[in-house]
């Protein structure tokens, strides 16, 4: 936790994040502009992190901070690496009450009327993004259904293995016999061979 935290102070505090990838130089762009953000040195968090590292910086900030705090970034980018990152994170400080304040983006600014607009519409945005998700992913689920699969996963037989299958039985073969050896319960094989009929006729 930074030092500053155990001062009392009147303004709100401020918390600087900076980062750069592992191609870059330096940080010290961003840590300058932070510092001019009236940020102070002992509460801005540093790293250089690519998209295949962890953000350990980043996340002791997402720690310390506490309600009534701001995050001063350099862009709403340093957030996240992926858009869905970048609101899922905004909207998570905006509920722990935790403002976001970004330099190259004045409108960007949760302490102003302007800037709780956009937390509200970003919000929205994450919002919306996880039903399209849900959709699809039920989508799916349902579409594998209609296929005989379980979970979206792929089909643990192929249709010319449950025609063999049932073939097999249609000549007196043990049902739960044949359906082992595929892997597969007699029932599978039962509804697999029910869904190429209604399949054929369909088409």
């Amino acid at each position: 936790m930074s030092a500053n935290r155990n001062k009392k102070i009147s303004e709100p505090h401020l918390l600087g994040y900076a980062r750069i990838s592992t191609l870059d130089q330096n940080p010290q762009m961003q840590i300058d502009a932070l510092l001019a953000a009236g940020v102070a040195k002992e509460d801005i968090y540093h790293e250089k992190a690519s998209s295949r590292t962890n953000r350990r910086q980043f996340e002791a900030m997402l720690e310390d901070a506490r309600e009534g705090d701001i995050i001063v970034i350099w862009k709403l980018d340093r957030l996240g690496r992926t858009v869905r990152q970048v609101l899922e994170t905004f909207v998570n400080l905006s509920e722990r009450g935790v403002a976001v304040r970004v330099i190259t983006q004045p409108g960007i600014d949760t302490t102003t009327a302007m800037g709780q607009l956009i937390s509200t519409i970003m919000a929205a945005v994450a919002d919306m993004e996880r039903d399209f998700i849900r959709e699809r992913i039920q989508a799916g689920l349902e579409a594998a259904r209609r296929q005989g699969r379980v979970g979206g996963s792929k089909p643990q037989v192929t249709d010319a293995q449950v025609r063999s299958a049932a073939l097999r039985i249609a000549h007196g073969e043990n049902g739960v016999a044949v359906a082992k050896e595929l892997g597969v319960t007699r029932q599978t094989i039962y509804k697999r061979m029910a869904q190429l009929r209604e399949r054929n006729n369909a088409e």
